[in-house]
């Protein structure tokens, strides 16, 4: 099960405890969900673009 961290939590373990390699690992992270969202959304309007050919036929 993943924890859940609020933003003073994220904020603080940045200031006092991240060194530069955790800092660069939370960014490549970042990348990577905004990627993966960007595909659920591309995904859901493809879906989308399906159904409607569909309902035409």
């Amino acid at each position: 099960m993943r924890k859940k961290w609020d933003k003073r939590k994220i904020k603080e373990y940045i200031m006092h405890e991240a060194n530069e390699n955790d800092l660069m690992e939370m960014i490549e992270i970042m990348r990577a969900k905004k990627s993966v969202l960007d595909l659920e959304k591309l995904a859901a309007q493809k879906q989308k673009i399906i159904n409607d050919v569909e309902k035409l036929f």
